[in-house]
């Protein structure tokens, strides 16, 4: 049960980080007034 668990847990972590972007995240991650980009 435990492995199970963490399981879902990992597979939704690397789920979350390795989604393709959204047209919408990546506008805003285009944008240069945009403070997390930061211009770097």
């Amino acid at each position: 049960m435990k492995t199970l668990l963490i399981v879902i847990i990992v597979s939704l972590i690397i789920f979350y980080v390795f989604r393709p972007a959204s047209k919408k995240e990546l506008k805003k991650f285009e944008d240069n007034d945009n403070w997390s980009n930061m211009g770097f």
